[in-house]
C-alpha cells in the first residue's frame, strides 16, 4: 500500500530568493574578511576586490552574451 505525502514547504525557492547579486555577495565576503582579520582598506583588500570584479566581468562575458543559432540548435 502506498500513502501519499503532502508538504507545504518549498523545495526550491525562486531564483530571486536564492542568489544574491554577485556584487553584493562579493562586498559581503570582503566585509566579512575585514571583520575577521581586523583589516581596513589595505592593499590586500583592494586586490581581493579587484579579483572579484575581474571574475564577475569574465563570467558576464561568457555567460551573459547572446546565444548563437548554432548553440540554440544544440540545446
Amino acid at each position: 500500500m502506498v500513502t501519499s505525502v503532502s508538504s507545504t514547504a518549498r523545495v526550491n525557492p525562486p531564483a530571486t530568493e536564492r542568489k544574491p547579486d554577485s556584487r553584493r555577495r562579493s562586498q559581503h565576503l570582503v566585509g566579512e574578511m575585514r571583520d575577521r582579520v581586523k583589516a581596513g582598506r589595505t592593499r590586500q583588500v583592494k586586490e581581493l576586490e579587484t579579483i572579484y570584479d575581474q571574475t564577475r566581468e569574465r563570467f558576464d562575458a561568457v555567460f551573459k552574451k547572446p546565444r548563437t543559432p548554432e548553440a540554440d540548435a544544440v540545446g
